[in-house]
């Protein structure tokens, strides 16, 4: 559903994922994405620091938020950057670059 751009729907199945399996780091990243590509940045960063907790190294979060970056009009690219380093400056240092 994210994917398509069907977000509703992905953050519907994305709950009842993490809901049927809370220990899997997978539906915590994915209702990270998706809260982030929707605009919700804290919540998308709090998702993804759930799935951190679960077992996702920070190289693969990170690439997926390099993902969203990449995908992203230059306008959303620059306000997700922004945050990112807002947040966690040195954590997110990697975003200068895109």
């Amino acid at each position: 559903m994210r994917d398509l751009n069907h977000f509703d729907e992905a953050l519907k199945f994305g709950g009842q994922a993490h809901a049927l399996t809370p220990k899997d780091f997978r539906p915590c990243t994915l209702l990270g994405a998706v809260n982030i590509e929707m605009g919700d940045y804290l919540t998308g960063l709090d998702w993804y620091e759930k799935a951190k907790e679960r077992g996702a190294s920070e190289r693969s979060i990170n690439y997926d938020l390099r993902g969203i970056l990449l995908r992203a009009d230059k306008a959303k690219r620059e306000e997700i950057k922004a945050v990112l380093l807002r947040v966690d400056s040195e954590r997110y240092k990697w975003v200068r670059n895109l």
